[in-house]
């Protein structure tokens, strides 16, 4: 399965070096889409580096409206929030595939999101 993930970040360079540079080897499972809120420092530019789709913002939008454009802007079955400084390990996505059922779905524009509390 394809997975978006989104992050929505301000001035989270650091944050994103420390945890997301496992990316690039499982980018073609995942797209992921860096939201940043017009950051002072280099997040956009890490972000592009590691390998991310950025979406940068002209001025910080705030968190909500960020995880909309990233939202409105993924084309994967399958959609993930999550914070610059979470460690996700690949594998635990395939075990989130595996434990959908569809009270944890939901249905929008004719695809299907499994909904991920983490």
């Amino acid at each position: 399965m394809k997975w978006d993930i989104i992050t929505v970040t301000f001035n989270s360079s650091a944050q994103l070096q420390a945890n997301w540079n496992w990316f690039r080897e499982w980018s073609d499972r995942i797209n992921w889409i860096v939201v940043d809120n017009a950051s002072g420092d280099d997040t956009a530019q890490v972000a592009t580096l590691l390998g991310a789709r950025v979406i940068q913002n002209s001025r910080n939008l705030g968190f909500g409206a960020g995880c909309n454009q990233g939202f409105w802007s993924s084309t994967s079955p399958f959609v993930l929030f999550a914070n610059p400084d979470l460690r996700i390990k690949p594998e635990d996505l395939e075990l989130l595939e595996s434990t959908r059922s569809e009270e944890h779905t939901s249905e929008l524009q004719s695809r299907q999101y499994l909904v991920c509390r983490l």
